[in-house]
């Protein structure tokens, strides 16, 4: 069955399995019209080529080729590199397989708590607006209470990533805990930081932050519901449908309120 799924912010329509839908769920969309990139994925040729490959391999690298050869048609590219994220801005380090990539970015996570990887081996980079922006990313409807996996989020006395039972947490577990768990150096710098964007007041701004931007984004909101009926309707992995959009911006209000309280408490008792 053909799924859709917004990668490098183009709407990807894809008939897969195995590997490759395991890794893209967290790209899943709702079918919003006729697709960027339509997926062509022959990987029963590639497997007649190269028999050692399994069927999910064979697959995977053949998906992966098709979405890269369409993504230049919109001005981007896919670079053989090890990409991490620290104040915003993405850092691609690219050389020949073994030179240690992966070990250099690894090295990134280790001396700066507040970084992440993005992708550590094949990125997809577009020219938007005179700028490069590095992907694949993924939209974040999900991370404030709407996501029947972690609702409800404030009820939980320890970090999410303990207790979602998905893929993508498995995937970051073993790092995240040996951060925010294990290492006590990591550990103090991370709840510096929190003390001091949490006492400056940065943080507490951000239901305000939330109402100006509501406001900023009131007469597109209007049109794209208008294109897009799913006020109302449950999509992907939603806990619940409010039905408004002012109903939407306010539960998202109440959920950060919330969550800055309690992960305060969380640093302050976990010195």
């Amino acid at each position: 069955m053909t799924q859709y799924y917004k990668i490098a912010n183009l709407i990807v329509a894809m008939d897969s399995f195995g590997r490759t839908v395991e890794q893209a769920e967290p790209y899943l969309t709702e079918n919003g019209g006729e697709a960027d990139i339509t997926i062509c994925a022959d990987w029963k040729a590639l497997q007649a080529a190269q028999p050692h490959l399994s069927d999910e391999d064979s697959e995977y690298l053949v998906t992966g080729g098709s979405f890269y050869r369409q993504l230049l048609n919109f001005d981007g590219m896919m670079l053989h590199s090890s990409a991490v994220v620290r104040d915003g801005k993405a850092y691609l380090f690219t050389a020949a397989c073994g030179t240690g990539k992966s070990t250099h970015t690894q090295l990134w996570l280790k001396n700066f708590p507040d970084a992440f990887i993005l992708n550590d081996d094949k990125p997809a980079l577009r020219l938007e607006d005179g700028k490069f922006y590095a992907g694949p990313t993924w939209d974040h409807d999900l991370s404030f209470d709407n996501d029947y996996r972690v609702y409800s989020v404030n009820s939980k006395n320890d970090f999410l990533y303990l207790s979602v039972p998905s893929p993508a947490s498995d995937a970051v577990r073993e790092l995240t805990d040996r951060i925010v768990k294990q290492d006590p150096y990591s550990r103090e710098m991370l709840a510096d930081i929190w003390r001091e964007v949490y006492e400056n007041g940065t943080l507490k701004s951000l239901p305000d932050y939330v109402d100006q931007t509501a406001q900023l984004l009131r007469e597109s909101q209007e049109l794209n519901f208008k294109r897009w009926k799913i006020l109302g309707y449950k999509v992907h992995m939603n806990f619940q449908a409010l039905g408004t959009y002012e109903a939407e911006v306010e539960f998202m209000k109440n959920c950060l309120k919330e969550r800055l309280v309690k992960f305060d408490q969380y640093v302050k008792n976990n010195k």
